[in-house]
């Protein structure tokens, strides 16, 4: 988990970035295949806000990994 801030001149000194928080996890099914799931949360984000009118944003991730 992190907080970020923009120095200027992209943003002013008291906006933010916001604060984002990322979960993981990788299932090894064999030594040839791995499934792989990710969910982030974005929040307090004044970014966010100026460019889509909401404060915060959930993202979810899925992939797998096939080696031959």
């Amino acid at each position: 988990m992190g907080r970020f801030s923009a120095v200027a001149p992209v943003l002013s000194a008291s906006r933010g970035w916001g604060v984002e928080t990322d979960l993981g996890a990788t299932w090894n099914y064999n030594e040839s295949l791995n499934l792989m799931a990710t969910v982030a949360w974005l929040g307090d984000s004044d970014v966010l806000d100026d460019s889509t009118g909401k404060n915060h944003a959930w993202i979810f991730v899925f992939g797998a990994n096939l080696r031959f």
